[in-house]
């Protein structure tokens, strides 16, 4: 299975158009920022704890206002399995979400956001 594109934004971030700036995908759409703290309303206790648990373990920058459904799906799976019964299948189904949302090693590593750099000059 080929992995999956990095979006335009933080290929972007990370300066990789500076080298090779054909590599960069105009016409991709832009997705907004979101305020996470609103969880649904129809959540559960359980689904809501799972919410902001993903949320706040998601580093800064990464998840979008079209996240939400994806976000969504994830906190109930992680919410179920967390007061259920479940399968290996369940597990691996939470697994791939997780990663997708770049909440697992693996799926941190694939995510490039370049730290803030201190500018000596601003000292002066």
């Amino acid at each position: 299975m080929p992995r999956p594109r990095k979006p335009t934004t933080l290929l972007e971030r990370a300066g990789r158009f500076r080298k090779d700036p054909q590599r960069a995908r105009p016409n991709e759409p832009d997705s907004p920022t979101h305020d996470w703290s609103s969880v649904p309303d129809y959540f559960s206790e359980d689904e809501e704890k799972a919410w902001h648990d993903i949320v706040l373990a998601a580093a800064d920058g990464v998840l979008t206002y079209s996240d939400q459904l994806f976000v969504e799906m994830t906190a109930r799976l992680l919410a179920n399995l967390r007061t259920t019964e479940h399968s290996a299948a369940d597990f691996a189904q939470l697994r791939i979400s997780l990663s997708q949302l770049g909440l697992t090693p693996s799926g941190r590593a694939s995510i490039e956001i370049p730290k803030a750099t201190h500018n000596p000059f601003e000292d002066l």
